[in-house]
């Protein structure tokens, strides 16, 4: 799996890009086999004054399926906090993996049968 971090003129800096990258590693280690590449680009996204940021994060799939989360906040650890979480949820969605901590579902069937 790469990664790829695209800061453009936020405030940035190569410790908090670094940061992010572990952050990102960390989060998709799981399924790094089943991913080829996240993009993840920090703009700012000033609308009528306010200063929010705004956090692209992208999804390369082996078979060329693409995932896009887009996501604002005020604060720049809060927006790359959020916007990981959401591409870990977008991810497993898309490779079909169970989220974390979530068992398979046991049916009454298999109960009574003895699978489960």
């Amino acid at each position: 799996m790469h990664i790829e971090i695209r800061p453009s003129s936020t405030g940035m800096t190569r410790a908090r890009s670094r940061e992010l990258a572990l952050r990102l590693k960390a989060t998709f280690a799981r399924m790094t086999h089943l991913i080829s590449r996240v993009v993840v680009r920090v703009d700012d996204a000033t609308r009528n004054g306010s200063t929010t940021r705004e956090c692209t994060v992208e999804i390369h799939l082996p078979n060329g399926e693409v995932t896009v989360i887009n996501e604002r906040q005020r604060k720049l650890g809060a927006l790359v906090r959020r916007a990981t979480e959401r591409a870990w949820k977008a991810a497993t969605h898309a490779v079909g993996l169970p989220p974390k901590g979530q068992r398979p579902r046991v049916t009454a069937e298999s109960r009574k049968v003895g699978l489960a």
